[in-house]
């Protein structure tokens, strides 16, 4: 069962990167002039999310496999 939990989170989770409702808003807005501080704000959101992501699937993998590296990657290595 928690096999199956994990699998439907990591399931939602990958759409979530694929899609966000900013990015189809952004690319139908007809606005392609960007100020520079926007961009960059855009691409550190990115990062923090995927960094979010990355790290709470390693420790969903290592808590419910009872890993030794649980301990670690909860202090965030």
């Amino acid at each position: 069962m928690k096999k199956l939990c994990l699998k439907i989170i990591l399931l939602f989770m990958s759409f979530a990167l694929i899609y966000s409702p900013a990015q189809a808003e952004a690319k139908g807005s007809g606005n392609p002039c960007l100020s520079q501080s926007a961009v960059q704000l855009k691409g550190d959101l990115r990062k923090l999310w995927t960094d979010h992501v990355i790290w709470t699937r390693n420790y969903i993998v290592s808590a419910t496999e009872g890993l030794e590296d649980q301990q670690k990657v909860l202090k965030g290595y």
